[in-house]
């Protein structure tokens, strides 16, 4: 009998053993990075929506705040902000919503914080009744850099998001994932008007995020 199983598993185990210890050092060093958001973000008000259990389990039960910012004309944009704690919190957006019935239509790396700063855009539609969604997403750090997290694309993700939370962990670096979206109005065609939401949302919580590292 083939012992390969046995040994892959046991070399899964052992890795895992060891991610783990090296977060416990790692929090026991730095603590968890987890800022709040702010509540208002120029005429956008924020009202507290966490996320669901499942969502939660599914990223490996890290610290993780849920908000949606409301504006004078009724306008949503919808956030996650998520603690790396563990390389499971890694998981692919696109893969996330499937289970929603959403596909990933387009995408693009942008620099909405300057010309050093990179995030993933995303446009996924609805299976069942044709709903765009526009999301933004991407991994901030302290001192304000972000990485777009480009590279988790695929339901075999497995290995790139290990790869990432593994560096991520390893280099005790702190960091946050942080995601967006907002529905795009069928009249707004090229979904102009959700990217400046969206833009003026991202940049609030970015803002925040940086000046809480630069005190922490």
């Amino acid at each position: 009998m083939s012992t390969t199983p046995y040994r892959s598993l046991s070399i899964l185990f052992s890795v895992t053993a060891v991610i783990a210890l090296v977060v416990c050092t790692r929090l026991a060093h730095e603590g968890i990075w987890f800022p709040d958001v702010p509540q208002t973000i120029g005429n956008w008000s924020a009202t507290e929506v966490p996320l669901t259990r499942e969502a939660l389990a599914q990223l490996g039960a890290p610290p993780a705040n849920g908000f949606r910012y409301t504006n004078p004309f009724s306008e949503r944009v919808d956030t996650n902000v998520i603690s790396t704690i563990t390389y499971a919190a890694y998981h692919d957006p696109p893969i996330c919503m499937s289970g929603y019935g959403y596909e990933m239509t387009a995408e693009k790396i942008l620099p909405v914080f300057g010309p050093d700063t990179h995030i993933r855009a995303m446009i996924l539609k609805s299976d069942t009744d044709g709903q765009r969604i526009l999301m933004y997403s991407w991994i901030q750090n302290k001192d304000g850099s972000t990485d777009s997290g480009k590279g988790l694309t695929l339901h075999s993700d497995i290995k790139a998001r290990f790869t990432v939370g593994a560096n991520k962990t390893f280099t005790a670096e702190p960091s946050c994932i942080i995601r967006a979206y907002i529905q795009i109005h069928p009249a707004d065609r090229f979904g102009l008007q959700a990217r400046r939401n969206l833009n003026q949302v991202c940049q609030g919580i970015y803002d925040a995020l940086k000046a809480d590292g630069r005190r922490s």
